[in-house]
């Protein structure tokens, strides 16, 4: 039989209570995986490590990314209850329409509300930013100083992801 500390309870508890679900649940990593595998476009899907965010409103926040060509997949904070998730593309797939349709309908797939889905939809493909009920919408050009060269959509809940960044 193990044994701990009551301090060691004592921080425990103090972690646990600062998981805070989202306002709205958002897809869980392996649903966000899952849908980007079953995409046609997506190929050969892959885990990749993530590096160190230090621009924007994903700054120091932990994540899970994913890559399929040049399409990738972030998903941010508790991979069962994120306070985040977005797809991007890279490269030569900026120049493509097709591309930007295919991450917003895959965003879309993982969207349970259809206030949420709308919301989506009626974002301006080049740059926009739109917030209902406390979780924003963003599309970020990759002229973006946040946006390392990429194209994105993301989906996130700014204060929990505030809670959840290291070394604030």
């Amino acid at each position: 039989m193990k044994t701990i500390t009551l301090g060691a309870v004592v921080l425990l508890a103090a972690c646990a209570g600062n998981r805070t679900a989202p306002r709205r649940p958002m897809p869980g990593r392996e649903r966000c995986r899952q849908a980007f595998a079953a995409s046609p476009w997506a190929g050969d899907l892959r885990d990749v490590p993530s590096t160190v965010i230090d621009k924007g409103v994903f700054r120091h926040v932990s994540y899970a990314s994913c890559r399929a060509g040049e399409y990738e997949m972030n998903v941010y904070g508790d991979p069962e209850a994120p306070a985040g998730f977005e797809i991007g593309i890279h490269n030569e797939l900026l120049k493509s329409d097709e591309a930007k349709r295919n991450c917003l309908e895959l965003i879309s797939r993982l969207l349970d509300n259809p206030a949420d889905r709308a919301l989506l939809a009626s974002l301006n493909r080049d740059i926009d930013k739109k917030v209902r009920s406390g979780i924003t919408f963003e599309v970020t050009p990759p002229t973006a100083e946040d946006a390392y060269g990429g194209w994105w959509i993301s989906v996130y809940d700014e204060a929990l992801l505030d809670r959840l960044r290291a070394g604030r």
